[in-house]
C-alpha cells in the first residue's frame, strides 16, 4: 500500500519515486510514533502491564516498535517524554501514576536493548545458513527472541539476503496473540431441562445442613431444587459432603453448575423426593477464609504498588490459595515481608465483609470497572462483595469479618510469565500447618548439622564455601592426574610421520577422559581414548595440526556403533561396542594413511 501511494504522488507531481520515499517516510514515522505513544498512555495508564501474552503482548509490541522508530528518527528523547507530552495535552487523569508509567518504559527499554544485543548474532548465524528468509522466520525472531523485523531487514540488506516481509507483519503478530485461549472443560449434557437451582450459600455461607427436593439424576449427577453446596467457580474449589435420603448417605465428591442448574456428583443413584444435604464444614470454612484472604491480598498489592495491579488468575483450595497479578518487575524478599505485614494488619482490623446484589450499570457507575478483577459475570444484576475496603463483583463464599480469616502466610512468590507474578499463600489452620512444616524442616536441618536453628545460615554458608574450595582442589588434582597419565601415554605412544599417536582403553569416566584428551591435544598428540560406562561406552578423540578430532570420532564410531560431536581439537560421544587397544589403533592409523 505505501509503495502504491508513493507511486501515485510521484506520477501526479512528476517527482522520482525514490525522492518521494525519502521525503515522505520520515513524516510517516513521526506520525506513527506520535500515535503509538498516545496509545501507550492509555494502555499503561489504564493498568496494562507489558508481557508476552494477551493485551500485555500488544503493549510490548507497541513499545518496541516505538523504540525502533525513535532510533531511526535519531530522536534525542525518551519514550516517556512523548507519553508525558500527550498526558499534558489531553489533561486526563489515569489510574496509574505517571511515575509508574515512566518506570515501566525504562525497564522495557533496558530489556529491549539487552534482547537486541543478544539477538544480532543469532540473526547473522541464521543468514549464513539461509539465503532467503520468509514470514515464519520473522515471526520466530520476534516471538522467540524479541528481534524486530526492521533489525532483521537491516542485517539482511548488509548481508545481501532476501527477505519476504509481509506489509501487515505487526498486525498479524497482534492478531495471533490477541486470541483468547479458552480452557476446555468436560462437557456435561442433560437429557431434559430443569429449573434454576436456588443457591442458599449466597445468603448464608455458614449453612452446613439443609433440606431440599431431588428433582433429577443424570450421568452420576444429582439435581436439587435448592442447595447449599458451592459449585466450583471463580477459582474456588467445590464443596464436598453427603446427601442423605431414606437414611442412606451418598458421598458428594464434586459440584458444578450448568446454565444455572447445580449438579452434585454422587457415588450412586438417589430416589427423587425429600433429601438432606450435609456440607463438609471444615473444607467450606477453609475455602471461605482463603477466598476472603485473596481479596485482602489483592487490595494490599494495589495499595502498595498502584492501580496497574490486576488479578490475572486465582485458585482457592483447602490447604492453600494462589493469586496471580499483573506486575512489571520482580518482587523482592523485603517487599514480600511488607505485603504480608500489611495484609495481616488489614485482617486483624476485623473489618466487616458484606455482600449484596446490585444493578450492573449502577454498580459500574458507582465502583468503576475495577469491580471485575475475577472476570465479568453475566446478568443484569451482579453480586458485590466488600471485604474491608476492597470491592469486587464476586460469587464466592466469604467470612463475615476479616478477623475470621486468621493469620495469612505467604508461602512463595514466583514470576510465572513475563508481566505476571504468582503469590501462593495459606491462612488460619492451613497457615499454621505450613509454618509447622517449615519449623520441622528447620529443626531437622539443625539436627543434621548439629547446630542451633539461629546458627543455620552461617553454618550452611561456611559449609558451602568449604565445598567450593574442596571442589576447586578436586578439580586441580584431577588435572594433575590427567597430566601424569598423559605423560605416561605419551612415553608409550606410537609414531606417524613425527606425530605421536595415542590409542588406549582405560578405566575412567567421561570427565576424566576429556581432561586427559585435552592435555594430549595440547601436547600436539593425536588419537582416541575409550572407557566403559554404565550401559554405554565413552569415546573421546583428540587431534592437532591439520587433523580433525571429529573425523577420528566418526571413523571409530563406524566400528564401535557410536556417534558424537565436538570441536576440531576435541570431540566426544558414546558407542555400543568397546574396541580393543589394537582395534582402536588400527582404525586411527587407517584414517591417517588415507589423510596422508
Amino acid at each position: 500500500q505505501p509503495d502504491r501511494i508513493n507511486f501515485e504522488i510521484s506520477r501526479k507531481f512528476g517527482i522520482d519515486v525514490e525522492e518521494v520515499k525519502r521525503l515522505v517516510e520520515p513524516i510517516v514515522k513521526v506520525y506513527s510514533i506520535a500515535d503509538h505513544t498516545r496509545c501507550l498512555l492509555f494502555m499503561l495508564g489504564d493498568g496494562l502491564v507489558p508481557s508476552n501474552a494477551g493485551g500485555g503482548y500488544l503493549a510490548r509490541l507497541i513499545i518496541r516498535r516505538s523504540l525502533r522508530l525513535a532510533e531511526e528518527l535519531q530522536l534525542n528523547l525518551e519514550l516517556y517524554d512523548l507519553v508525558e507530552m500527550h498526558s499534558k495535552i489531553l489533561g486526563f487523569k489515569f489510574d496509574v501514576p505517571m511515575e509508574t508509567i515512566e518506570e515501566i518504559l525504562r525497564l522495557e527499554k533496558e530489556r529491549f536493548t539487552s534482547t537486541i544485543s543478544k539477538g544480532l548474532r543469532l540473526v547473522e548465524r541464521t543468514m549464513e545458513k539461509k539465503k532467503r528468509l520468509g514470514r515464519d522466520d520473522l515471526i520466530e525472531f520476534y516471538d522467540s527472541h524479541g528481534i524486530p523485523a526492521e533489525v532483521v531487514l537491516r542485517i539482511a540488506e548488509e548481508k545481501n539476503v532476501k527477505v519476504d516481509s509481509p506489509p501487515d507483519f505487526y498486525s498479524e503478530l497482534a492478531k495471533r496473540h490477541s486470541k483468547a485461549v479458552k480452557e476446555r472443560k468436560e462437557e456435561i449434557k442433560l437429557s431434559k431441562s430443569y429449573p434454576k437451582t436456588e443457591k442458599l450459600y449466597y445468603d448464608n455461607p455458614k449453612l452446613f445442613e439443609f433440606s431440599a427436593r431431588a428433582i433429577g439424576f443424570e450421568n452420576g449427577f444429582l439435581i436439587l431444587d435448592r442447595t447449599a453446596f458451592y459449585p466450583e467457580s471463580g477459582g474456588q474449589d467445590s464443596d464436598t459432603g453427603f446427601i442423605i435420603s431414606n437414611g442412606n448417605r451418598s458421598k458428594v465428591s464434586y459440584v458444578t453448575e450448568l446454565n444455572g442448574v447445580v449438579l452434585h456428583k454422587i457415588d450412586g443413584p438417589v430416589p427423587l423426593g425429600e433429601v438432606k444435604g450435609v456440607i463438609d464444614q471444615e473444607r467450606r470454612l477453609r475455602h471461605m477464609r482463603h477466598h476472603s484472604a485473596t481479596h485482602v491480598l489483592l487490595y494490599t498489592l494495589q495499595k502498595l504498588y498502584g492501580k496497574h495491579i490486576w488479578q490475572a488468575g486465582a485458585r482457592k483450595e483447602a490447604d492453600k490459595a494462589r493469586l496471580d497479578v499483573s506486575h512489571y518487575k520482580k518482587v523482592t524478599d523485603e517487599e514480600v515481608r511488607e505485603i504480608e505485614r500489611l495484609a495481616n494488619r488489614e485482617i486483624f482490623a476485623n473489618k466487616d465483609i458484606r455482600w449484596f446484589w446490585m444493578d450492573r450499570i449502577e454498580a459500574e457507575r458507582k465502583f468503576g470497572f475495577r469491580l471485575y478483577q475475577g472476570g465479568v459475570p453475566p446478568g443484569k444484576e451482579i453480586r458485590i462483595v466488600c471485604v474491608g475496603d476492597d470491592v469486587q463483583a464476586c460469587g464466592g463464599t466469604h467470612c463475615s469479618k476479616t478477623g475470621e480469616i486468621g493469620l495469612v502466610k505467604i508461602l512463595s512468590v514466583d514470576s510465572i510469565q513475563d508481566g505476571v507474578v504468582r503469590f501462593e499463600f495459606a491462612v488460619a489452620e492451613a497457615a499454621i500447618e505450613a509454618i509447622t512444616k517449615m519449623e520441622s524442616l528447620l529443626k531437622e536441618s539443625s539436627k543434621i548439622l548439629r547446630v542451633e536453628p539461629q546458627m543455620l545460615p552461617k553454618t550452611v554458608e561456611r559449609f558451602f564455601e568449604e565445598w567450593k574450595e574442596q571442589k576447586k582442589e578436586i578439580e586441580r588434582l584431577r588435572e594433575r592426574i590427567a597430566e601424569l597419565n598423559g605423560e605416561n601415554l605419551l612415553r608409550t605412544a606410537e609414531d606417524f610421520k613425527g606425530l605421536k599417536v595415542v590409542a588406549e582403553v582405560i578405566d575412567a569416566d567421561m570427565a576424566e577422559l576429556q581432561k586427559l584428551a585435552d592435555y594430549l591435544s595440547r601436547k600436539k598428540a593425536l588419537g582416541c581414548l575409550m572407557a566403559r560406562g554404565e550401559g554405554k561406552v565413552f569415546v573421546v578423540a583428540f587431534a592437532s595440526g591439520n587433523y580433525d578430532a571429529r573425523e577420528i570420532l566418526r571413523e571409530v564410531g563406524k566400528y564401535a556403533k557410536g556417534s558424537g560431536g565436538g570441536r576440531k581439537e576435541l570431540a566426544q560421544g558414546a558407542a555400543e561396542r568397546l574396541l580393543t587397544r589394537d582395534e582402536l589403533a588400527s582404525v586411527i592409523f587407517e584414517y591417517l594413511s588415507r589423510k596422508g
